[in-house]
């Protein structure tokens, strides 16, 4: 249900106290409420089955109305008398109801929330996280797109920080935070309701809503999946969950205790859909090409390009079986394709590479023969050339990925970049096959200068005697799946642990 204000979340309170009271029997519904931004302490109460100390909390609410269990300063749990047992109270808890914050806002908004919007008693507490946790409500983060983009990351650092970025850029403030202070729940402060107005000057709760990072990980992980009733397929890694997970290049806890407003720009070193690398490269991995394709722009509109077979070459049978590279250069990859196209036509094909802090011009991309390399020209062909282009290959950024970037464009270290190049069918040198409308072409990109990509660790990435990410130190033992897993796993338990304690102190 979509509670954006908190008029709008007592009418989805009031209801569901109202639902809960006609169907008894009907429990573990989580239901969600989305956005949640304005929610009050009394609503986090409610939803998680806590009136205990409504009562004597009712003057903080004088100039609201109610229409539920709360009503004029008082709370029935026998909700009319619609139950004799008056345990609204626990058939509330039974429904494991979930609020899901709009956590962003204070990281985007949270500077125009405090002195232009809801003034600092409300904005302060807005996304109240601080309450779901300490009443034991589960909670989510989410983004509303296109309002804020969609970044884990970002709402993991706003959760940790509740950092004010648009105070930085409006007012040239650093540190700005949108919170209340202190965990003590009944803590109050004055402001006024209405900037400018003394007249409104009222008390406001404060208190800290900021959440820990393995508290932050979980409302964009295991969170979402319990939400949504899918827990036992995704949400974290565990034997029988659905394989998709992501890498990072460091470690979020050792970020977020060190330099918390880093979360949102750590960069995913990898992303596994389905048990397969679908972006990035693995950790301690030898190759920095990857998701090899036929690419989304082809020559023409009616160009149809099957890739029927491809896989990935170690440098080891790459140097045994191809001819040498020249002296200083290393391979970032070495591939091997077969792809079906129609007779006597062009195709393009794109693979994901990452930067390693040299201009383009230091990449070549060769061909390769057992006793012969070819080496691709770098540009990409005019428009109307694309039909009958072949040899050619270039580079381009994500952001932009039908501009070419110039040679001289220094590729930024492990930042991720697309590399096209184009064979046209039965090319003398390009295509290994000359069957018509298949192309096959054993290629390897190679860095002239000897640098390669660190993958996010720590190596010299100009040493000879090292492979880039084979030293990354993205992992403690014995391979980078196991190593995650074994971390996550944990975190799961540690947090089992705290949600059962939780419970038990309920």
């Amino acid at each position: 249900v979509h509670t954006n204000g908190s008029a709008a979340a007592e009418a989805y309170v009031a209801a569901l106290e109202e639902a809960v009271a006609a169907f008894p029997n009907v429990t573990d519904t989580r239901h969600t409420s989305i956005h949640g931004q304005t929610m009050e302490r009394q609503h986090v109460e409610r939803l998680s089955g806590h009136y205990e100390n409504l009562e004597a909390t009712a003057d903080m609410y004088a100039d609201a109305e109610f229409d539920g269990a709360f009503k004029d300063g008082k709370v029935d749990l026998s909700m009319g008398g619609k139950l004799p047992g008056n345990n609204l109270d626990k058939l509330m808890r039974a429904q494991n109801t979930v609020n899901s914050y709009f956590n962003n806002h204070t990281y985007f908004y949270g500077y125009r929330h405090t002195n232009q919007f809801f003034g600092p008693g409300r904005a302060y507490n807005m996304s109240p996280t601080g309450w779901s946790e300490a009443y034991g409500q589960r909670y989510t983060f989410h983004n509303d797109t296109f309002v804020t983009p969609i970044s884990p990351l970002r709402s993991i650092q706003s959760g940790v920080t509740r950092f004010s970025g648009d105070a930085r850029a409006a007012a040239g403030q650093e540190n700005i935070t949108v919170n209340g202070t202190g965990h003590d729940l009944n803590a109050t402060v004055n402001y006024e309701a209405r900037k400018g107005d003394p007249t409104t000057t009222r008390k406001f709760w404060t208190y800290d809503h900021r959440v820990n990072p393995l508290q932050a990980i979980h409302a964009v992980t295991i969170g979402p999946a319990y939400q949504n009733k899918v827990e036992d397929r995704i949400g974290s890694i565990a034997e029988g969950k659905l394989a998709d997970f992501v890498i990072l290049d460091e470690d979020i806890m050792d970020v977020a205790a060190k330099e918390p407003l880093r979360i949102a720009d750590m960069r995913v070193a990898s992303t596994i859909v389905a048990d397969k690398v679908v972006h990035g490269v693995l950790p301690d991995s030898k190759t920095f090409i990857s998701q090899f394709c036929a690419a989304y722009e082809q020559p023409t509109l009616d160009t149809v390009v099957t890739v029927q077979s491809s896989q990935m070459i170690d440098n080891a049978t790459a140097d045994k079986e191809y001819a040498a590279l020249e002296r200083g250069e290393k391979r970032f990859g070495t591939l091997q394709f077969t792809a079906e196209v129609a007779a006597d036509s062009s195709a393009i094909f794109q693979m994901n590479m990452l930067g390693n802090g040299e201009k383009i011009s230091a990449l070549k991309l060769y061909k390769l023969t057992a006793n012969k390399k070819s080496e691709y020209t770098y540009g990409r062909p005019a428009p109307d050339a694309l039909g009958s282009a072949s040899g050619q290959w270039w580079i381009a950024s994500f952001d932009n990925p039908t501009v070419q970037l110039h040679q001289d464009t220094v590729l930024e270290m492990d930042k991720q970049y697309v590399a096209f190049f184009i064979i046209h069918d039965n090319d003398s040198v390009f295509d290994a096959d000359k069957t018509d409308g298949v192309i096959v072409d054993p290629v390897t990109m190679v860095s002239t200068s000897g640098t390669l990509p660190t993958n996010g660790g720590t190596a010299d990435p100009t040493s000879n005697d090292d492979d880039g990410g084979s030293s990354s130190g993205c992992t403690v033992g014995s391979t980078p799946s196991y190593d995650l897993l074994v971390l996550l796993l944990g975190m799961s338990a540690v947090a089992a642990i705290r949600v059962l304690r939780r419970r038990n102190e309920q």
